[in-house]
């Protein structure tokens, strides 16, 4: 059996991503997250990131700053349980 209802709202969430994207200027890409070190770009990029690695595509370039310095993401204070 095809999951087709998973399948529809994740196409609708990759649309609604892809336009929010289209709509944000150059600064906004940069601006900081709740997660430390990550910008907006970073978090779009590693969600794009695991599409690509679940359809067995090659990794993207993009490393968040934090990441490519060696430092490990952590939750930011809020989303810890």
């Amino acid at each position: 059996m095809i999951p087709t209802s998973t399948i529809d709202t994740l196409q609708q969430c990759w649309h609604s991503l892809s336009e929010l994207g289209a709509q944000l200027a150059e600064g906004e890409w940069q601006q900081a997250t709740d997660l430390p070190g990550w910008t907006v770009k970073d978090n779009l990029s590693h969600l794009v990131a695991v599409e690509r690695m679940l359809e067995g595509m090659p990794p993207a370039d993009h490393r968040a700053a934090a990441r490519a310095a060696g430092q490990e993401a952590t939750l930011a204070p809020k989303w810890r349980p």
